[in-house]
């Protein structure tokens, strides 16, 4: 468990400092493999967990970014589910594209962190009637089924 959590800790780490330096091909690789090592049937999940989310939020983030796109919302203070939201309605299709494109690799790295955003927008859409929740929602959940979007 030890090696797994100084790999995770690595890889996110460094991911993060790949961003902040705008060299977000090199960072996607930490996302991902930071994606493949926290599965929540391993030891290291307990201890990488509360990582998730905002890691989540930066990966989010790379499409608009690679794109030279500002959001109006910060990925350190917003949870993945609702900047999935903002990217499905982005006005930039290219931007929508690439994030469709980053859903589908963590698709094939861990479908159940997808799975949390859905959850997690599930609720936005019922309890906090949050606009495109429910589009949003709908087309992670092709995305998983591997079904067209």
């Amino acid at each position: 468990m030890d090696l797994e959590w100084y790999l995770a800790s690595y890889c996110s780490a460094t991911a993060g400092a790949l961003f902040a330096a705008h060299n977000y091909s090199q960072a996607l690789r930490y996302y991902r493999a930071f994606f493949a090592l926290v599965k929540e049937t391993e030891p290291v999940w307990d201890r990488v967990r509360k990582l998730v989310p905002p890691m989540l939020s930066f990966y989010f983030t790379i499409a608009p970014n690679e794109h030279n796109e500002t959001l109006q919302v910060s990925p350190a203070r917003t949870h993945p589910a609702r900047l999935a939201v903002v990217l499905h309605s982005h006005e930039n299709p290219v931007v929508r594209r690439r994030w469709l494109e980053l859903v589908q690799d963590l698709v094939r790295i861990n479908p159940t962190l997808l799975r949390s955003v859905i959850q997690r927008l599930a609720f936005l859409e019922e309890e906090d009637h949050l606009p495109g929740a429910r589009e949003t929602r709908e087309t992670l959940i092709r995305l998983l089924k591997n079904q067209p979007v």
